[in-house]
């Protein structure tokens, strides 16, 4: 008797490295930015004890719309003395610095994910989920008394931000490019502090989601006009929203299914599997249609599946070379 074992999963949603955007919606939860004029909007965050991120991360998402060089995004400031990133605008990307400020160049009217990750005595800097520069650091993050956004006066920033992130930990790399644009629970191990800009109290307190009572306070925001404020931002996502991925076991093979709603800009599918759910191989490419716009379903056969339990994932791929991973799920 053919015995058939059928694991159901929502895949994660996959996100592109390229600036050219794909609109998608989530329910149940309003996807705001921070709108900031480039005259005087600032957003200032000032923990009621000092963030020790001298082995930690700041991330963020940013849509520049100065059309200007040297503008401030952030300022981390400590007893007395500043670390800033700024920001020029650029057709490609770019990134110098020098003791107290990191310049990248970004170009206008795309959204990217910025960020910072703090070691040892350097820092490495991430765009859209890349690796771009390590380093040196010698400003002191372990007794962070403030952090500013937006700028101030000749300095000052005129796009959206979203998303801040502040992790007491490194984040790695693939930890940035799977969890950039996840709605996260406000209670992940090592966050703490998060805004997401879904909702400002008295027009002017941001909440911090991890409930560390870390809020940001807004100065000369203007919400009645059109200059500064709340607006929506989408997700950012690869042009594929897989619904559903099978695996299950047949006789001596291990059959895997999966099924797209959309498809738009997808190149592949990988088929990974590992005999110890950590280490992943890829066993089989499997082309994308992306011509069709509907759902779709996928197939393949293992025919060689490990003895005892195998573990298999799928890696999607877009054509810009964006990517993520399925969860991972166990066929014994």
């Amino acid at each position: 008797m053919k015995q058939l074992i059928v694991l159901l999963l929502t895949l994660n949603l996959c996100y592109s490295a390229s600036s050219q955007l794909q609109v998608s919606r989530t329910a149940g939860r309003p996807m705001n930015a921070l709108t900031f004029d480039g005259i005087d909007d600032n957003l200032v965050i000032e923990p009621g004890k000092s963030f020790d991120l001298s082995s930690g991360t700041v991330e963020f998402w940013i849509r520049n719309q100065s059309g200007k060089n040297q503008v401030e995004l952030l300022r981390f400031i400590s007893a007395g003395k500043y670390f800033a990133i700024l920001m020029n605008h650029s057709v490609q990307s770019s990134v110098s610095y020098d003791e107290r400020t990191i310049t990248l160049g970004l170009p206008s009217n795309s959204w990217n994910h910025i960020a910072l990750v703090n070691g040892d005595e350097h820092a490495d800097l991430f765009i859209n989920g890349q690796q771009v520069a390590e380093l040196p650091l010698s400003f002191d993050f372990s007794k962070i008394l403030s952090i500013s956004v937006g700028g101030e006066q000749f300095r000052s920033f005129k796009g959206s931000i979203d998303e801040l992130r502040i992790w007491h930990q490194q984040r790695s790399e693939e930890q940035l490019l799977r969890n950039r644009d996840a709605i996260l629970a406000g209670n992940e191990a090592g966050l703490i502090a998060q805004y997401s800009f879904d909702e400002i109290v008295s027009r002017s307190v941001v909440p911090d989601r991890t409930g560390n009572g870390h809020d940001g306070q807004l100065y000369r925001f203007y919400f009645e006009e059109q200059f500064s404020g709340l607006m929506e931002r989408p997700l950012i996502n690869l042009p594929v929203n897989p619904n559903y991925f099978v695996a299950g076991k047949d006789l001596n093979v291990v059959k895997l299914f999966w099924n797209t709603v959309m498809e738009f800009n997808t190149r592949e599918y990988v088929v990974e599997k590992s005999s110890n759910g950590k280490d992943f191989t890829g066993i089989a490419r499997i082309a994308a249609e992306t011509k069709q716009i509907a759902q779709r379903r996928y197939g393949f056969v293992d025919v060689v599946p490990d003895a005892g339990t195998s573990y298999y994932r799928l890696k999607i791929i877009n054509n810009d070379e964006g990517y993520c991973y399925s969860e991972v799920r166990k066929v014994q």
